[in-house]
């Protein structure tokens, strides 16, 4: 009853924190979601399918999970979002992205650790997420240098092996008066 728009979420498993494909997942989930420019942005806020989109690599000390969400327009199906983000999945899996996109995916990602790192709060939360989920205190000093060197093969490589390789769980939200029949209460 308390949801306003139908959503979609789409998760993945993938490997651990300290796995040497990380970084290009992390890459992967910036060049899918942030910034105006990027390819989900792109393709279903800008083509009015979803009003809001995310993707995250979101790294554990043990296995991960990448995951994609939109959240529709009123008037729009999540499989139409679904159906999106498995072509920009595909198209990173055929083509990979440009040396600019990657770039810039780079770039948005150093950008946010050095901001966060500006406050004493932020090297702490950096330093203890590196101890915590690493098991490694320098990751806090040189895992930005794994994003650095990741090439769009590498892009190509995590996105076909992890993302269009298998099958993810796919979960559509609605509203009660679209709950299908006989289903759960």
């Amino acid at each position: 009853a308390n949801v306003p728009l139908p959503g979609l979420v789409m998760t993945w498993q993938v490997p651990h924190a300290s796995h040497p494909d990380a970084a290009p997942l992390a890459v992967v989930a910036t060049l899918l979601a942030e910034g105006e420019s990027s390819r989900l942005n792109e393709r279903l806020v800008r083509g009015e399918i979803a009003q809001e989109i995310y993707a995250d690599a979101d790294m554990r000390r043990d296995l991960g999970v990448f995951l994609a969400f939109a959240v529709m327009g009123s008037d729009r199906e999540p499989k139409a979002a679904e159906a999106g983000i498995r072509a920009e999945l595909e198209d990173l899996a055929k083509k990979g992205p440009s040396q600019s996109e990657l770039q810039k995916a780079k770039n948005l990602i150093l950008t946010s650790a050095l901001r966060e790192r500006e406050t004493s709060n932020g090297k702490a939360f950096s330093l203890g997420e590196a101890i915590l989920i690493y098991g490694n205190a320098a990751v806090a000093n040189n895992g930005l240098t794994l994003v650095q060197n990741v090439t769009p093969a590498d892009v190509q490589r995590v996105v076909k092996q992890y993302l269009t390789g298998s099958k993810p769980v796919v979960i559509e939200y609605f509203d009660q008066s679209r709950r299908p029949a006989g289903g759960e209460k």
